[in-house]
């Protein structure tokens, strides 16, 4: 589980710089902010 935490932090730090996908940034940045909705998917 903590590598595939760490592989999905890095994934989203990695959209983070490029931005290129404005509406799975948002998700993400959504399911960041909403780590019980994250945990029940």
């Amino acid at each position: 589980f903590r590598i595939f935490y760490a592989t999905t932090m890095e994934a989203i730090h990695t959209l983070d710089k490029k931005k290129k996908n404005p509406r799975f940034y948002a998700y993400l940045k959504i399911r960041e902010r909403n780590i019980e909705l994250g945990e029940q998917y």
